[in-house]
């Protein structure tokens, strides 16, 4: 057993004066069992080395901390005892006397049952967790370890630094004072002193923190260092503060306080994080004062000195003193204020010399002076050109004919056909009661909402209310003249203008023509779109000239004058290199055949195909012009992602939920204004209770578009009817071009499933649907446009169910006619008739 000695002071105090200052001589008594199983018990442990040392007494007894039996052992540092009583827990102490009979505290007391063989503990576990930390921070470790004998353990802990713990419970604290990775190790002691050997090291590193400190200074001055800067646990951080020329340090604020107007700061022994913020304010400098210039003046004129320059460059300027200090005398007004006056003295032939001088003083008692000369001169009226008005008050001293310039443009009012220059001719405006030297080119006289500049414009009377006038052309801006631009362009016009002040823009007319035949490819008016459109996809061709044009229209539906042609030219597209009218991402494969008549869709020109991603599925989508009235060929189809920002930016009329994306496509018709049917294919059902829905991008709505489709009974075809310049065609006009944005969606969740069934799948599964009727009506109606060819491919296969239809619906006409029959033959027999 490891023991440690600890020595007492070379002079013990008086016996148990002062528990706390006396220290244990005897630091660890070691048993040693005689015989095992034996009553003697012997004791040793470590000697003093005071010279005046005289010897020891060994005390004992059955509870801790009460001996009831001494013995003096002498010089001795091993004694047996007499016989023990086997089985029972003995606690010896020893104390230590001197020559003087001063006896020590009592030594460590060590337990110890007699009779009974103990067992060392096991080796503890190696104290856990963190593995890392912080100087100065206490750091907690847990460790545990069993006893052969099921003893009470404690436990020492070696902490890696020279340091150990003393003895206690598993779970310690410690805290380093200084960085570096420390090797923490356990072993625990019985109550009968036995102690197990170490555990293996648990490494903790310990590193030293670092802090910012965040500096910044205000204008007209700087910090340094400034910014954020790192700095040290423990360590000093030093700033300076520095204030601009001709100002100075304000206040420093540390950490939110003020320090007052120091220049420099010392953060020490850091242990957080800490701010410094520095403000700065102006050194007093004098003012500096202006007279202003010069004068030279006639008798009798009102003079006016001005200070209004003065200026004070480190504060402001709080009062003016004006003082006459030579010529004659004169009476100052406001002489202390920035500006003074005085009426000038009459003066001989020579005139007189006027001195002024101008004290400014500013906010901090500095003062500055100025002074300035008035020369004043003898009246004498000059006419030069003898027409009566003196030429200080002619604008046109040499001209007899003209005297006054109104609108100053440098010709006199006689000469001049509008002398208050707002562009009405002074004749017009006083044919109508207006003034012609005042500018009222703004005003209304008659109260028709309609200026008077306006009304000259149109020409018509000021002062009679002619009703509602047309707005005035739109100035277009862009796409300009010849400009390349993409199949998409954005058109832009200047802003609305109206000769009725209070009208405002309702709707504007867009027109595009193709330049080369002269076909109007687009003609909508729109409430929404009315400085700026953005050309809906399929309208235009790539590398084609076109013209476009636009009229205004007030809230009176009034149209303004068509604008003046501009010319443009698209670019060539690179979306679709083979130029089969559909993009390359979204070509189908050679082998698809959609509409089941045994020929590749795309080996075929009456139908066109896209492939498109709808959710995790790929889905194929045809338009069909075959067997299709009026049709005559399909130019292109395109499927857009219905999450495309610029689609979901138009939320009125939008359903809740989309499949497949937005189709856009185009085809041509026989006619100007053609009726026609369409197919579309699907290679997946479309939502079972889901619309057609068609997409405005000129006023940015969502259409219901149901009134103008069919869906086949599996929900994969649909017949949709469009009409040439009418509901289904998004460039406006009947011009044999139909461009359709459609898209398949649905108010209520679809995930319940694409189809219920057609009614005729339900007979089959013998079942009568309550919607037969609906889908019979449908078939026979021929306002839906529904082609025969189109309605045989829905029933072809199920003749028999139709059969059987019929069958059950001649059957309910029997039965209501024969018994309409049997109740006439009893009205007849009641009324005494015979039934025939």
């Amino acid at each position: 057993m490891k023991t440690r000695t600890l020595h007492c002071p070379r002079r013990l105090p008086q016996l148990f004066r002062g528990f706390y200052l006396l220290t244990t001589i005897v630091s660890c008594l070691i048993l040693f069992p005689v015989i095992a199983h034996c009553t003697p018990v012997s004791l040793a442990w470590d000697a003093n080395s005071e010279s005046d040392l005289a010897g020891y007494i060994l005390y004992y007894g059955t509870s801790s901390g009460n001996y009831t039996n001494s013995i003096d052992v002498g010089n001795n540092i091993e004694y047996t005892t007499p016989d023990l009583q086997d089985g029972v827990t003995y606690y010896f102490a020893v104390t230590a006397y001197n020559l003087d009979d001063i006896e020590s505290n009592y030594s460590q007391e060590l337990p110890y049952t007699v009779g009974v063989q103990n067992s060392s503990p096991a080796t503890p576990a190696a104290p856990n967790s963190p593995s890392s930390g912080y100087i100065d921070t206490s750091y907690t470790f847990d460790t545990s370890a069993s006893d052969p004998d099921g003893d009470p353990l404690e436990f020492k802990f070696d902490w890696g630094d020279g340091t150990e713990s003393s003895w206690g419970a598993a779970s310690r604290s410690y805290a380093w004072s200084s960085a570096g990775t420390f090797c923490i190790k356990t072993r625990a002691r019985d109550s009968h002193g036995a102690i197990s050997g170490w555990s293996n090291c648990h490494n903790i590193t310990i590193a030293t923190p670092t802090y910012s400190i965040t500096a910044s200074a205000g204008a007209n001055g700087s910090i340094s260092p400034s910014a954020t800067v790192a700095a040290d646990h423990g360590s000093d951080q030093t700033f300076t503060i520095t204030a601009n020329q001709n100002y100075q340090v304000l206040a420093v604020l540390v950490d939110g306080s003020s320090r007052g107007a120091i220049t420099s700061y010392t953060f020490e022994n850091v242990s957080q994080n800490h701010t410094i913020s520095a403000s700065f304010v102006s050194i007093n400098q004098a003012p500096i004062a202006d007279a202003g210039s010069d004068q030279t003046v006639s008798e009798g004129a009102m003079v006016t000195l001005n200070g209004l320059n003065s200026t004070d460059p480190g504060g402001s300027i709080v009062s003016y003193t004006w003082q006459q200090t030579d010529g004659l005398t004169v009476q100052l007004s406001n002489s202390g204020s920035n500006t003074a006056t005085f009426s000038a003295p009459s003066v001989s032939i020579a005139g007189e010399t006027l001195t002024f001088r101008l004290t400014v003083t500013d906010d901090g008692g500095l003062t500055d002076v100025d002074t300035c000369i008035v020369e004043v001169t003898q009246d004498v009226v000059v006419d030069s050109d003898g027409d009566g008005v003196p030429d200080a008050q002619d604008d046109f001293p040499y001209d007899a004919d003209e005297y006054l310039d109104t609108d100053g443009d440098g010709e006199g009012n006689n000469a001049d056909t509008d002398d208050d220059n707002d562009s009405m001719p002074d004749e017009w405006e006083l044919a109508y009661g207006l003034n012609p030297l005042l500018d009222d080119a703004g005003g209304d006289p008659d109260g028709d909402e309609v200026s008077n500049i306006n009304e000259f414009n149109l020409g018509t009377a000021p002062d009679f209310n002619e009703g509602n006038f047309k707005p005035d052309t739109p100035v277009l801006l862009t796409p300009e003249i010849g400009a390349t631009v993409s199949l998409t362009p954005q058109f832009e016009t200047e802003d609305f203008d109206d000769p009725n002040v209070n009208d405002v823009h309702s709707k504007t007319q867009w027109v595009i023509i193709r330049a080369f035949d002269d076909v109007c490819v687009f003609d909508v008016t729109s409430t929404a779109s009315l400085l700026s459109l953005t050309l809906p996809k399929q309208i235009l061709e790539e590398n084609t000239e076109y013209i476009w044009k636009a009229r205004f229209i007030d809230n009176h539906d009034t149209p303004s004058e068509w604008s003046e042609e501009k010319e443009f030219v698209t670019g060539l597209a690179d979306h679709d290199r083979d130029k089969n009218g559909v993009p390359d991402v979204q070509e189908v494969t050679e082998t698809l055949d959609l509409d089941a008549d045994a020929t590749a869709d795309l080996v075929q020109s009456d139908i066109k195909c896209a492939s498109v991603q709808d959710g995790d599925d790929e889905v194929q989508i045809c338009i069909s012009i075959k067997d299709a009235e009026n049709a005559q060929s399909i130019v292109s189809l395109e499927v857009d992602d219905p999450t495309d920002p610029n689609l979901n930016s138009a939320t009125e009329g939008k359903p809740n939920y989309f499949e497949f994306g937005l189709l856009n496509f185009k085809l041509l018709v026989t006619n100007p204004g053609d009726e026609t049917t369409v197919t579309i294919y699907l290679s997946k059902s479309a939502f079972n209770k889901g619309n057609c829905f068609k997409y405005d991008s000129v006023d940015g709505i969502w259409l219901d578009y149901s009134g103008y489709t069919d869906f086949s009974p599996n929900r994969k075809e649909v017949y949709l009817t469009l009409k040439d310049g009418g509901f289904g065609d998004a460039d406006g006009i009947e011009n044999g071009i139909i461009v359709d944005p459609l898209a398949f969606g649905s108010e209520s969740d679809p995930s319940g499933g694409n189809s219920d069934g057609s009614p005729i799948d339900k007979v089959l599964d013998g079942i009568i649907p309550d919607d037969l009727s609906c889908f019979i009506s449908v078939a026979a109606d021929g306002s839906t446009a529904r082609q025969p060819w189109s309605l045989w491919r829905e029933i072809r296969g199920r003749e028999l169910a139709i059969i059987f239809v019929l069958m059950i619906l001649v059957s309910a006409a029997k039965v209501l006619f024969s018994r309409i029959k049997q109740n006439r033959r009893l009205l007849c027999k009641r009324d005494g008739f015979d039934f025939i």
